[in-house]
């Protein structure tokens, strides 16, 4: 949010874009969040009521329950609608968590973002960065799950937490059989002869430079999107 700030002449307008519908992480907790709203009305001195009909501002709250010191005071409140009711000893926005749906507020400067955002997936040297993390393939992947497997079992405290709950982490992998189907011919409107592909599964950079079979005429055309895609689509229709 303090990029965003620096960076556009429409501040909420850009933090609405950024964030509503995207996924959170807290750290204090481990837990995921989804950002439905942004509450610029509130900041942490508000206060909410917790447990025993106790009120307690979301400054005291961190600091009581978590020990964090929240640094800017008068930052917004990040809002996760839940899909059911949460407990009443969590941070809410209404009185009676008990007996209504409660909105959970959440402190900006504590959450991080989960995913890719669409500023990443614009930075070409970002994404070819981490193409060969998340597109490595399956041997890569496998050794990386006998790395994590082979630490575990190192790791005496792992293993006593493991042993707690009566688990074992096998040192092989489950084998499991499965059938090897051969690649598919993909014929195009200037070849009579089918394009040789891989046996991969990727073919679409073979359709690159192929005309279609046969092609009809778009006349008329639909531009779905939401709020937050708006001001591209404007840009775009122009």
């Amino acid at each position: 949010m303090s990029d965003l700030y620096f960076k556009s002449s429409d501040f909420h307008r850009e933090c609405v874009r950024a964030l509503v519908g995207s996924v959170v992480i807290t750290r204090y907790n481990n837990k995921t969040y989804r950002i439905d709203d942004i509450e610029w009305g509130k900041s942490p001195k508000d206060s909410f009521e917790w447990q025993n009909g106790k009120t307690i501002t979301y400054i005291e709250y961190y600091k009581e329950v978590y020990g964090l010191e929240i640094t800017d005071t008068d930052q917004p409140l990040l809002i996760n609608i839940p899909k059911s009711t949460i407990t009443s000893n969590a941070p809410n926005a209404t009185a009676n968590s008990r007996k209504t749906l409660s909105l959970i507020c959440l402190i900006p400067e504590f959450c991080f973002l989960t995913g890719i955002t669409d500023d990443m997936r614009s930075n070409f040297n970002l994404m070819k960065s981490l193409s060969t993390h998340i597109h490595c393939p399956a041997s890569q992947r496998l050794k990386t799950i006998h790395s994590l497997v082979d630490l575990v079992h190192k790791n005496k405290k792992a293993q006593m937490e493991l042993s707690f709950w009566g688990l074992t982490l096998s040192t092989s992998m489950h084998k499991v059989e499965g059938n090897l189907l051969n690649s598919e011919p993909i014929y195009a409107g200037n070849s009579e002869q089918p394009l040789a592909t891989n046996t991969n599964g990727v073919w679409h950079q073979y359709l690159r430079n192929i005309k279609p079979l046969s092609c009809p005429r778009l006349t008329d055309w639909i531009c779905l999107y939401t709020q937050r895609d708006s001001e591209t689509v404007d840009n775009f229709m122009k």
